[in-house]
């Protein structure tokens, strides 16, 4: 595994790693070979190097407008355990509440942005399983009606399928394992599941694009309003639909079983929601059901 490769930089250190586990009750101290920081013969492994201040890993982040302009871009350095901490940090700063007064109740509403563990658990995903041997990088951008977190890397040794129905599966063991130990996350393999629980309520779709290279998530909005917001569709459409369309547009010939599995439903849901699509004259099917492909109708 690449978190145990002996460093190529051996001169290291450790401060803000330090701060952390002191702070954490994490021995550090006589544990390197342990933890994994170091191998059996005292040098200092891959992962060492994510942990030390020497890191040369970089995470990127980015807000922008609704021109898709940069508001704010900030890359981050350092630890990635320090990396991890500000990152969390700057995205919960962008998870706005918003208040509404419902009529009939005593009580405002208040709605989080990305509810629950959503935002909090897609970011320690990506720090937790990305593929530090790649030259890329993690992002998380915040867009007006949503927020998107790559990292390089696909699931490892399993199917998101799998993961969904309990299998563990982990690229960085080790780094998992600091950071449960540091309180970063509290259960593993629980994050995937998490995000999903906290959309349920909603009438919104959590996106995975999932591929050998990459792991794609986006978190839907939920104080965007789509209804004022989206001038792709001349239609009142569900999160589920639009994201239907947009696979769609991307692959023709995509299946019913893809589509589920991108979209975290059932055959049944997907096939429920096409047929929505063709009933608004939306969707058309050219030719046959195993040689035709989807043709999208109204998309300005």
């Amino acid at each position: 595994m690449y978190e145990d490769i002996v460093s190529p930089n051996q001169d290291l250190t450790f401060t803000d790693f330090a701060i952390f586990a002191k702070y954490k009750y994490l021995e550090v101290e006589n544990k390197e070979i342990a933890l994994g920081i170091k191998n059996t013969n005292g040098l200092y492994t891959n992962l060492g190097l994510l942990l030390s201040d020497q890191n040369p890993y970089i995470v990127k982040t980015a807000i922008y407008d609704q021109n898709l302009d940069f508001k704010i871009k900030k890359e981050y350095t350092g630890s990635i355990i320090f990396i991890c901490d500000q990152v969390l940090k700057f995205a919960e700063a962008q998870n706005i509440i918003s208040a509404k007064i419902i009529p009939g109740k005593a009580q405002r509403v208040e709605t989080e942005s990305f509810p629950g563990s959503s935002l909090r658990e897609a970011i320690l995903n990506a720090f937790a399983h990305a593929d530090y041997s790649w030259a890329s990088n993690i992002k998380i951008e915040f867009f007006e009606d949503k927020c998107v977190i790559t990292s390089p890397g696909g699931i490892y040794d399993g199917t998101f399928e799998e993961i969904m129905k309990g299998k563990q599966t982990y690229r960085n063991p080790k780094l998992v394992n600091i950071l449960y130990r540091l309180k970063f996350i509290e259960n593993y393999g629980t994050g995937l599941p998490r995000i999903i629980n906290a959309y349920k309520p909603y009438n919104k779709a959590v996106y995975w694009d999932i591929t050998f290279n990459f792991f794609r998530v986006e978190l839907p909005n939920l104080n965007y309003n789509d209804e004022n917001n989206n001038k792709n569709v001349d239609v009142k459409l569900n999160n589920i639909k639009e994201i239907i369309l947009k696979e769609i547009a991307a692959n023709p010939n995509i299946t019913y079983a893809k589509l589920a599995i991108k979209l975290n439903r059932s055959e049944e849901t997907i096939r429920r929601n096409i047929k929505v699509l063709t009933e608004k004259g939306l969707l058309k099917r050219v030719g046959s059901k195993k040689e035709g492909y989807w043709e999208i109708q109204k998309i300005d």
